[in-house]
């Protein structure tokens, strides 16, 4: 489907190290796409919410839920517009790709699930600023940020780590890690 973000090896890399166990668990997967992320929590035992500015995107998380037979709730939300309660687990492969005269060539839900202003940054700054408040305790975020976004020394000074990473022929992924 031309208008679902597919998953692709940002979402590959973030899905090998979503816990194993996570019955009991409150789960948010933040722009869920294709819901590759959101299907794995809750095959593991979440309880999860997948969000999304897209509404095929929902759709789709849903149908594939349904296929595994596993309980995802789907919501229309741009971050945490109409996201409620704290989590234990933050999923969040956001749009990191900047912005360019290319992306005219992009269906708009396409655009709005790989690029984020001038520098990739822009959707990733409004999340770092909330959240927290969204955070339980003992929560953990996960979260992929891209080389060409020159943002991975800024948010290890606050605190992030750097659990993995793949190479690509014009950028390097990192999968970064935060707890509350």
């Amino acid at each position: 489907m031309s208008e679902v973000y597919p998953p692709s090896e940002d979402s590959y890399l973030i899905a090998k190290h979503i816990p194993r166990d996570l019955k009991g668990k409150k789960v948010l997967d933040i722009g869920t796409g294709s819901g590759l992320l959101a299907i794995t929590a809750a095959i593991n035992g979440g309880e999860v919410l997948a969000i999304d500015v897209n509404e095929f995107a929902l759709k789709a998380t849903q149908r594939s839920a349904d296929q595994f037979g596993v309980k995802v709730e789907t919501r229309i939300s741009d971050l945490f517009v109409n996201v409620k309660g704290k989590f234990d687990l933050i999923l969040f492969n956001p749009p990191y790709v900047p912005t360019d005269e290319n992306d005219k060539y992009l269906s708009t839900e396409m655009q709005l699930a790989t690029t984020s202003g001038s520098d990739g940054t822009d959707l990733i700054n409004h999340f770092l600023k909330e959240f927290k408040s969204h955070l339980n305790t003992s929560g953990k975020v996960l979260m992929i940020i891209s080389s060409t976004n020159k943002i991975k020394d800024n948010l290890e000074n606050k605190g992030w780590k750097e659990v993995d990473n793949a190479a690509f022929f014009f950028e390097r992924i990192y999968l970064m890690e935060c707890f509350k």
